[in-house]
């Protein structure tokens, strides 16, 4: 066995290792099971939407990708290894791209993940790949990039039996004083339109409502979308804005179980 497919198969056993451990992570973690929370860092990255393709964390099939090349090198199947290859260094390249435009935010697991896959990639192509699997596998890079895009976008939020416990609360703060008045959950939430900070007409036909966190890169992202949709239906869409901060240094209100998300 040469130098460099010994080197590969290392690689691939990092890669495999790596990829197993974010696995985990994203399916044990319950902050990290819905996309788009997370405080930072890891958090904010493995939880993105980025994170999965219809509804499927990205690094399960990095793991099957990585488990063919393992194959591929010890039974010497080119066409199958110039696939990995490609597929392995692409998705790496995508990912980076993620985070640093999209994201702006860094998991160091992550980038070691893919620090493994331009590597295994690197030394792949100086094998002498087969063409038709190098196209197979940007093909595969290609068609993930586009079901992210394009795909249905994860939910951001989960409803929980301790939420769905609670009684019918007083009378809130959020419905006091003169004005239209719009209810949810059969009655147990009231805002006032007229008073609350919002966009949009108090008036318009539908009201939504945004529990924000001002440091929250999710919450940033959405602002936007929620704009877009207001200017482009300004007498139909209105959005109440409620600042929810999640940092314990601003919102003194939450449980003392509560760790909270410092930087949120």
């Amino acid at each position: 066995m040469s130098l460099r497919c010994s080197s590969l198969i290392v690689l691939t056993l990092c890669g495999l290792l790596l990829n197993g451990l974010l696995l985990f992570w994203k399916l044990t973690d319950p902050e990290l099971s819905v996309a788009g929370c997370g405080g930072g860092g890891c958090s904010a990255v493995l939880g993105s939407r980025w994170s999965q393709v219809f509804g499927i964390p990205v690094v399960a099939p990095g793991l099957v990708v990585y488990g063919l090349l393992l194959a591929a090198l010890l039974w010497r199947k080119d066409f199958l290894a110039s696939f990995c290859y490609a597929s392995i260094g692409g998705a790496a390249l995508w990912f980076i791209f993620a985070q640093v435009v999209f994201l702006r935010q860094f998991c160091p697991w992550c980038m070691a993940a893919h620090a493994v896959g331009c590597a295994v990639a690197c030394i792949g192509l100086m094998e002498k790949p087969l063409k038709a699997g190098l196209q197979s596998g940007a093909a595969a890079v290609f068609g993930l990039a586009l079901g992210q895009w394009y795909g249905p976008v994860p939910a951001t939020h989960r409803i929980t039996s301790e939420a769905q416990a609670h009684g019918t609360p007083p009378a809130a703060i959020h419905e006091r004083g003169e004005g239209r008045k719009v209810a949810y959950d059969g009655g147990r939430k009231s805002f006032n339109v007229s008073t609350l900070p919002r966009i949009g007409s108090a008036d318009a036909r539908h009201v939504l409502i945004e529990y924000h966190d001002f440091q929250c890169p999710a919450c940033r992202k959405m602002s936007g979308f929620l704009g877009a949709l207001v200017e482009k239906h300004p007498e139909d869409i209105c959005i109440i804005l409620l600042p929810v901060p999640l940092d314990r240094a601003c919102n003194s209100q939450l449980k003392p179980t509560d760790e909270g998300h410092p930087g949120s």
